[in-house]
């Protein structure tokens, strides 16, 4: 609270100048130059930057929470934060440490989700190949590492640039793990066979019975 109040004591006793339209352009370049490039530097000095830009832009203070299913590559998080941009540039231009109040600013909702459009067209085909296969969801998330929600994104993106429906997934999946309950006819005949040669049945009387 004191530093505060000298904050607001210092900014009164000066002249403060109204900043002109070029400089606040130049402000915005700035902060999503550091947003765009320093996010991708090694350099710690760079993730120094960016970490505070960020806290001025969000107050810092950003809230997660977990959507979507409760299970492993079921799930993603959900960030919400309010954007701080005229608080931020009102600090900046002039100097002036203006704290507002916490609902301030337009409420950003951010998926940590991996987006359709960013995934490598090569990826998407490994997963609608993997889907056609008769995979799961959860095993074609696991094998691409991705997870289940992306997975279904691009099922649902492919069905619909071939203008097709969108596939029941959840009957799909009520049927493989049927499947994978039953044996497959490969098995029954095996265990057949077994079993004949258990009983010294011969071919012929196999063969007949079998059809």
């Amino acid at each position: 609270m004191s530093a505060d109040r000298a904050a607001a004591n210092d900014a009164s006793s000066r002249c403060l100048s109204v900043p002109t339209a070029g400089a606040v352009r130049d402000l915005l370049t700035d902060l999503k130059g550091v947003l765009l490039t320093h996010t991708q530097s090694p350099r710690a000095e760079d993730a120094t930057d960016v970490r505070t830009v960020i806290d001025l832009l969000t107050g810092g203070r950003i809230e997660l929470e977990q959507v979507g299913e409760r299970r492993s590559h079921g799930g993603y998080l959900r960030g919400r934060f309010r954007l701080r941009l005229v608080r931020t540039l009102t600090n900046k231009l002039l100097g002036v440490r203006e704290r507002g109040s916490d609902e301030e600013g337009e409420e950003v909702v951010i998926d940590y989700r991996e987006s359709y459009k960013r995934i490598p067209p090569e990826k998407r085909d490994r997963v609608m190949a993997a889907f056609r296969d008769g995979k799961t969801l959860s095993r074609i998330a696991m094998e691409n590492q991705t997870t289940r929600h992306a997975v279904r994104d691009i099922v649902a993106a492919w069905h619909a640039e071939n203008g097709l429906p969108t596939p029941d997934l959840l009957g799909r999946r009520k049927t493989l793990l049927l499947k994978q309950a039953l044996p497959s006819k490969a098995q029954r005949l095996s265990e057949e066979v077994h079993d004949a040669i258990a009983r010294d049945e011969t071919v012929d009387a196999l063969t007949k019975r079998l059809g």
